[in-house]
């Protein structure tokens, strides 16, 4: 704290600022601290957008894009639409509140491509996005205070997943103890022959946000010691990182994707192989099911607050909290050790959870309905 006094007292007498205190509001995002950590959205920003697009009332959704659905730019995503700058105009809210949303980044960077003439298929799919966000407003990103410095990363890419110029999807995010601090969803520029090509270029991207991440956080003071991990889930896109010769499947691909072999060697990264349904960046490459979908977003730090105040939690297995001023118990069917992420659907509610050892996503019944939940409350 003496540090930022004292740097707030260099800026004041050099350019006479205001001092506003804590940060509550800022540009469109919520800042909410607590002793447990900060919690960051845009639940407002939300609010607003679904008011302007007058879908307040719509019907929720449980994932922002559904999973092997894909959107063309000819006669096949229907008529071009009347209004035009009407879905520019929702593409570009969407576009800043992927700044603290980073499940809906794949989606928002798939409907940009359509920007010129957009069809009905797209704004459909735009609509999807937004009954998304109704149902997850208030989701946003925590940052415990009591956290790890563990910096890692991981990488994914969806080969050939643009139907159109068949260039694939890339995808990285990276976490500083259980906080994601980065995190990118863009179409590559070049076209890859293979899977492992793909894979190959995402990861080259993603040492690139390594190399400047470290920088920031040595900045900020942060220790980072050690090769940063990054994890992909293509065994052959790892081997190529290892394997200085040039051959016949791999000579075409550019230098500068050759850049993550050199800070192997120098310890600055080290990449390991995962399962595909361990790779947390897999949301940000491609529409996932429901389970897939919100285990990336529980990796990832994704919450959301609540409306009810949480009294206690019995052993795991009892979450009691007040809603209208009574107080009910809700018993949860959980195993020893696992993280839950919780999934509201009204009367029938689910958990999502998976287990430490495993990193197997289940999916298993509440016995008693409740209204609303989190793992971290503010």
């Amino acid at each position: 704290m003496p540090t930022i006094t004292t740097l707030k007292q260099l800026l004041d007498a050099e350019f006479s600022i205001k001092d506003l205190g804590p940060i509550k509001y800022y540009l469109g995002i919520e800042f909410h601290r607590s002793d447990k950590g900060i919690f960051m959205n845009q639940q407002k920003f939300i609010t607003d957008l679904l008011a302007s697009a007058s879908m307040t009332d719509c019907k929720p959704l449980s994932v922002p894009v559904a999973p092997h659905v894909k959107l063309f730019d000819n006669i096949d995503s229907g008529e071009l639409i009347d209004n035009p700058s009407q879905y520019r105009a929702w593409v570009g809210k969407l576009l800043y509140l992927t700044s603290s949303r980073p499940d809906i980044s794949f989606s928002v960077q798939s409907l940009s491509q359509f920007l010129q003439a957009p069809r009905t298929a797209h704004m459909e799919a735009a609509r999807r996005v937004l009954r998304y966000l109704k149902h997850t407003k208030t989701h946003g990103l925590f940052f415990p205070s009591q956290n790890t410095l563990e910096f890692k990363g991981y990488s994914d890419s969806d080969w050939a997943g643009d139907v159109i110029d068949r260039r694939s999807v890339g995808g990285y995010c990276f976490l500083l103890g259980s906080a994601t601090i980065s995190w990118r969803a863009k179409k590559q520029s070049l076209t890859s022959r293979s899977s492992a090509e793909a894979e190959y270029r995402a990861l080259a991207d993603a040492s690139c946000e390594v190399m400047w991440l470290k920088q920031l956080l040595g900045e900020l003071t942060v220790p980072v010691n050690g090769p940063t991990t990054l994890f992909c889930d293509s065994k052959a896109a790892v081997d190529l990182t290892a394997n200085p010769v040039y051959h016949a499947r791999t000579k075409h691909i550019e230098l500068d994707a050759h850049f993550i072999r050199e800070k192997i060697a120098h310890g600055i990264v080290s990449v390991i192989q995962i399962t595909s349904r361990e790779n947390v960046a897999d949301v940000l490459t491609k529409g996932l099911g429901k389970v897939p979908h919100w285990f990336c977003l529980s990796q990832m730090g994704l919450t959301f607050t609540i409306t009810a105040s949480a009294l206690s939690v019995d052993g795991g297995s009892k979450v009691l909290y007040k809603n209208k001023g009574k107080a009910v118990i809700t018993e949860i069917e959980e195993e020893e050790n696992d993280q839950s992420m919780f999934d509201r659907r009204g009367a029938n509610e689910t958990i999502y959870s998976h287990h430490a050892s495993t990193s197997q996503p289940t999916k298993q019944k509440l016995l008693i309905p409740f209204s609303q939940t989190l793992p971290y409350q503010l």
